[in-house]
């Protein structure tokens, strides 16, 4: 097996409250995708208000079809618990500051899984999806960030490639449900019961 990083996109500008659309138009497998933000702080603070907190949603779609469905802060408790490290977290507070947080979405169990894999050419139309909110804790300004096109965007694809016999099958990974909880009382949460359960995040 060989394996490579394919840019798919490297620091591309986005805006404040946007959803970016990737094609994902390549021939090979893919292990994962490492996703990069970055972000520039306002000119006085930005306090309790990080990156993991303005990308809202990271999806993987085929169509209408949603393949995987999760916040940057979930992506980034994924990484945690199936490489066993943190991702790449680099949050800031202090004025002017540069916020940079990475974490890949894993479709194996673990990096180069040949056994799980996304296979692009197995879909007819598959895209990444990631959407922004800069004002999701509150607006851009001098102690938040910083107003102005400066949420940069990169993505990176992990490609296998001669690896025989193709996967045909990856983990997928979903918000089922969001709540905020009450001074009592239960929560009672229906889960799909469609598929096989891996992991669980609460």
């Amino acid at each position: 097996m060989r394996t490579r990083d394919a840019v798919l996109l490297y620091q591309e500008t986005e805006g404040d409250a946007a959803t970016k659309t990737l094609d994902l138009d390549l021939v090979d497998p893919i292990s994962a995708l490492a996703i990069e933000v970055e972000c520039t702080n306002g000119a006085t603070s930005n306090e309790d208000n990080f990156i993991s907190d303005i990308v809202t949603k990271v999806e993987l779609v085929d169509g209408s079809d949603v393949l995987e469905s999760l916040s940057m802060t979930q992506l980034e408790a994924l990484h945690f618990y199936k490489v066993g490290h943190a991702p790449t977290l680099f949050p800031s507070e202090w004025a002017s500051g540069l916020q940079r947080h990475a974490a890949m979405l894993l479709f194996g169990r673990y990096l180069w899984d040949q056994e799980y894999a996304f296979d692009p050419v197995r879909f007819k139309n598959p895209q990444l999806k990631v959407t922004f909110n800069k004002a999701a804790i509150r607006a851009a300004s001098g102690t938040g960030f910083a107003t102005g096109d400066n949420i940069k965007l990169t993505v990176v694809a992990k490609v296998m490639e001669e690896i025989g016999a193709k996967p045909t099958k990856f983990l997928m990974q979903k918000q089922i449900d969001s709540f905020t909880l009450g001074t009592s009382g239960d929560k009672r949460v229906e889960l799909p019961t469609d598929y096989p359960y891996r992991l669980a995040l609460f």
